[in-house]
């Protein structure tokens, strides 16, 4: 039996939740997380906040007629570091290739995703300890895989409304495009092919994007933040924005300095250019293959990509407890995700730097492949170059 489901999630495309902002709140970067009471106390034009966790990062509604005036006066803040607005990332199609049908096919369902894993040199699931916990920001994960939810170590939704990390259809069009729940399922096959990557890793979600596919820089700063402060050393964000995320280059700083890497990917819109969180240096950016290692037609290609993984046909666990086979680049990044945690095993103290490195050095170079996108592509992510590169096994 064979079915399709159209999906239009901008972010990249069939698996690549896409955007557009609108303002909305003032995103801040505190100079220490204690500073914020006194903050609160000065600026009567506060009407709310949110914190993200433990760290110094904050989001302040303030009343429309003040925020011009507040602004400047956190310019010259000692408190402050910095003050950018935010906005709201919303799902949609842009009409230029943006999306690609996720086709969902049970006849020809294989978890183990053979072939896939044997074009990265992983010819099967690496049972290996690892003590590298992995951090994913994106629909939540499905309960109807127990299996699945059983390997979470750490959970939360940053989806107002949502109070549980359930990936499943709300009945929600958030980008009102005529298209309900177009993100749904998301989520749950990122981490199931992690989980194929690597069956011990311990998993920490953090529910950032509602069932549509929708999500705000805010939620998806919480939802980073979360995966840090609950040890997270690598993190798949498999969303992305064809606008920068507001406050997020400063916000990779810290999540930088504290040890941690996300992987991203490109995005599916068939054009040069990188989307936001990927097209940021700090951030692993991951294009799309096909499976003769020749560039994914709706892959975006850009002179910062890192990696590239296959991104066509991956097959995983699906929100209502079954399996599907879907495309995207966003489907390539959790393979790389899930290949850095199992590689590094027990040697996690090693900086995000030396590891956006080793991908690059370890990976096959593809260009003669793809000479029309020669140094736009990255390396193929080889697992056993990077194992061994990583910690000499």
């Amino acid at each position: 039996m064979k079915f399709h489901y159209r999906l239009f999630t901008v972010f990249g495309s069939i698996a690549c939740l896409s955007c557009q902002l609108f303002a909305s709140g003032l995103i801040v970067r505190l100079s220490n997380s204690s500073d914020l009471q006194s903050v609160l106390a000065d600026y009567p034009s506060i009407t709310s906040f949110d914190k993200a966790g433990k760290s110094p990062f904050a989001r302040f509604v303030v009343d429309d007629a003040n925020v011009d005036q507040t602004i400047q006066d956190f310019q010259i803040d000692y408190r402050v570091r910095w003050v950018v607005v935010d906005g709201d990332i919303k799902g949609r199609n842009s009409g230029h290739g943006s999306s690609v049908a996720a086709i969902i096919d049970r006849s020809v369902v294989s978890p183990a995703n053979p072939a896939i894993f044997r074009q990265i040199n992983l010819t099967v699931q690496d049972h290996r300890p690892t003590s590298v916990k992995v951090g994913i920001v994106d629909t939540g994960v499905s309960p109807l895989q127990p299996d699945l939810r059983a390997k979470i170590v750490a959970s939360a939704s940053f989806v107002p409304g949502s109070p549980t990390i359930d990936d499943l259809p709300t009945g929600l069009d958030t980008n009102q495009n005529g298209v309900l729940d177009e993100g749904a399922g998301h989520g749950t096959i990122i981490a199931g092919l992690i989980a194929q990557i690597g069956p011990n890793i311990p998993l920490i979600v953090a529910k950032s994007a509602d069932s549509d596919g929708v999500a705000t820089p805010w939620s998806v700063i919480q939802g980073v933040e979360f995966c840090v402060e609950n040890g997270a050393k690598i993190i798949n964000v498999s969303l992305g924005s064809q606008t920068i995320l507001p406050g997020f280059a400063g916000f990779l700083d810290w999540v930088e300095q504290n040890g941690s890497l996300i992987v991203a990917p490109i995005g599916n819109n068939r054009t040069f250019g990188s989307l936001y969180p990927a097209a940021y240096g700090k951030v692993v950016c991951v294009t799309g293959l096909d499976s003769n290692n020749n560039k994914a037609d709706f892959s975006n290609w850009d002179t910062i990509a890192r990696v590239a993984a296959p991104a066509n046909g991956l097959v995983g666990p699906w929100f209502n407890g079954e399996q599907a086979n879907w495309s995207g680049t966003s489907l390539a990044a959790p393979l790389v995700t899930g290949s850095l945690a199992v590689a590094l095993g027990s040697h996690s103290s090693r900086s995000p730097e030396f590891l956006r490195f080793a991908l690059t050095v370890s990976g096959k170079n593809i260009d003669l492949l793809n000479p029309l996108f020669h140094g736009k592509l990255g390396k193929l992510l080889d697992f056993t170059n990077l194992s061994f590169f990583l910690r000499g096994d």
